[in-house]
């Protein structure tokens, strides 16, 4: 799952300025987690760093092909197991 973001807000220097501030990155991760819950209860997930960002879809799916294979693997490697609380 992905979600398209403004640049104003994940450009480079924004960037910066965010992961600095506890208050945005707290959201940030809550929001980036209840994806990975909400996802991980209906499938294996392999979840990309926070605040991963490309600039556009096309970029999105050039790292995902090139990365197909090491995916791949680690997705099989994953299916059927749990994170433990």
């Amino acid at each position: 799952m992905a979600s398209s973001v403004h640049s104003r807000d994940f450009d480079e220097a924004a960037l910066r300025r965010h992961l600095e501030d506890l208050e945005w990155l707290e959201g940030v991760a809550w929001a980036h987690h209840a994806v990975i819950e909400a996802l991980g209860a209906a499938t294996t997930v392999l979840p990309l760093r926070l605040a991963t960002v490309y600039l556009d879809d096309d970029r999105a799916r050039e790292a995902l092909d090139e990365g197909r294979a090491v995916f791949e693997r680690l997705l099989a490697r994953l299916e059927g197991h749990v994170e433990g609380v």
